[in-house]
């Protein structure tokens, strides 16, 4: 039996306002790189602090959710929101 402190409706909504989150991280750092014009190292750098604070956010809110147990719905939660959001 699991002893979870979330039910997994609350856990699947959480990870879809996560995804959606993402999302709009990336919206934010696209339009700024169109506005600042960053060069092939800038982008590439730019590319890899958004991909390390979007990971570190993802896996808190897992660690937060389900203590770390990494759940099917969770990730189909994350995809789906970023999918609704654009």
């Amino acid at each position: 039996m699991d002893y979870l402190p979330y039910s997994q409706e609350y856990m699947l909504a959480v990870s879809v306002m996560g995804g959606m989150l993402l999302g709009f991280m990336w919206d934010i750092y696209r339009f700024f790189r169109h506005y600042v014009k960053l060069r092939r190292l800038g982008t590439a750098i730019g590319d890899v602090v958004y991909w390390i604070i979007s990971i570190y956010i993802g896996v808190e809110l897992i660690f937060d959710l389900s203590y770390g147990s990494v759940r099917f719905f969770i990730l189909m939660g994350f995809m789906t929101g970023a999918l609704l959001y654009f």
